[in-house]
């Protein structure tokens, strides 16, 4: 009896599974259109672009669909390189967010003190990496400039990081 309700209970998994990913294959192709619309909408605009994708938990087809849009665009969007790292790391691509953080962090000018950018993907290749000291030392260099909206933002998402550590990084990023 306990062996038919494990295999029941593994077949519900896997047929819950195998939905979310066929909506997820669904929902990719109807956004392939998506590859003509502007840089804003694609990557800003909620609903739209890789945030559709996103917003169902469709990690992998929002990091496809982004590829997809700057290699077809020739966009060169620090802020989409920065989206396409977080999808990969909410897909648990690992290695692939964490090559992208350090181009981002390459290409990236100086920060300036209202929004320290490049030490924010510093601090989240750190989170992926493992690398708890020089995420404690990105957080604390935001957290001295949090004066600024965006400073004050990626330091609540860095915060968050901090004290999910041990989570993957989705689970993290979005705990409460």
């Amino acid at each position: 009896m306990g062996n038919l309700r494990n295999l029941i209970a593994l077949y519900g998994v896997l047929l819950f599974s195998s939905a979310t990913f066929a909506n997820c294959g669904q929902l990719f192709s109807s956004l392939e259109s998506q590859l003509h619309i502007d840089l804003t909408e694609f990557d800003q605009t909620a609903n739209r672009g890789w945030r559709a994708l996103a917003g169902q938990k469709c990690y992998d087809e929002a990091a496809i669909l982004i590829d997809l849009y700057i290699e077809h665009t020739k966009t060169d969007s620090s802020s989409l390189q920065w989206h396409l790292l977080q999808m990969h790391a909410m897909a648990g691509n690992t290695p692939q967010a964490i090559k992208l953080g350090h181009e981002i962090v390459a290409k990236a000018s100086p920060s300036q003190p209202t929004f320290l950018w490049k030490e924010y993907v510093q601090a989240t290749v750190a989170f992926l990496e493992g690398d708890n000291l020089q995420l404690l030392r990105n957080r604390n260099l935001l957290a001295r400039h949090k004066h600024s909206k965006p400073n004050e933002m990626n330091l609540m998402a860095l915060d968050r990081l901090i004290a999910n550590i041990k989570k993957p990084y989705a689970d993290a990023y979005f705990a409460q």
